[in-house]
């Protein structure tokens, strides 16, 4: 179903450890909310509803409409997020 396993996906600690390991320092971290990703995907999908209505006939466009709503509902929300990273090489 989702064209990666949830367990490939790291967490915000990895990703900063990640950066720290190559010689950067976090100046500063936000992360956006579940509310922000919703938002977005949402309007993403709208996307797609505003151009098969317009071309109900689209199987190619319904098909990635469904698709992404299927991992977005059942694979990426919760799991797939935003964050970022203000990051500095030391001095």
């Amino acid at each position: 179903m989702m064209p990666i396993e949830r367990e490939q996906y790291g967490s915000v600690a990895d990703l900063v450890d990640l950066a720290l390991a190559h010689g950067y320092q976090l100046q500063w971290l936000s992360q956006a909310s579940q509310d922000d990703w919703d938002e977005f995907e949402s309007a993403h999908a709208l996307g797609y509803l505003r151009h098969l209505q317009a071309h109900p006939d689209d199987t190619e466009v319904r098909a990635r409409a469904d698709r992404q709503r299927t991992w977005r509902l059942h694979g990426w929300r919760g799991v797939l997020g935003m964050v970022y990273l203000t990051l500095v090489l030391p001095l």
